[in-house]
């Protein structure tokens, strides 16, 4: 679990409910992926843990050190982020940082 880390990368509502982590492949040539859910580790068994594993091989677009989980490929390709939301973003990081407070963010 991550619950002790910086907690400005996360949104306050997960450091509350929990962040669970795990790593897989989706196949014998595919790079190893960190995946996170939210949750404590009570809210999760092996068998859904195995279960989103094995949805997001199923879904994953080529084999290779290029693979990645279709939803993932699609919004890399397909996404935009608008500018001036990342201007806002980049403003409040920086105000943060200014301040010192690790709480800003969350």
């Amino acid at each position: 679990e991550d619950l002790h880390l910086d907690p400005r990368w996360q949104p306050s509502e997960l450091h509350h409910s929990g962040i669970l982590g795990f790593f897989m492949r989706a196949s014998d040539q595919s790079p190893i992926w960190q995946v996170q859910v939210a949750g404590h580790r009570t809210q999760w068994s092996s068998e859904r843990l195995d279960q989103i594993a094995i949805t997001l091989s199923q879904v994953t677009l080529a084999s290779g050190k290029h693979a990645e989980p279709l939803p993932l490929w699609y919004a890399r390709r397909m996404a935009t982020f608008p500018r001036p939301m990342l201007a806002v973003f980049r403003d409040l990081a920086d105000e943060a940082i200014r301040a010192g407070s690790p709480d800003t963010l969350a």
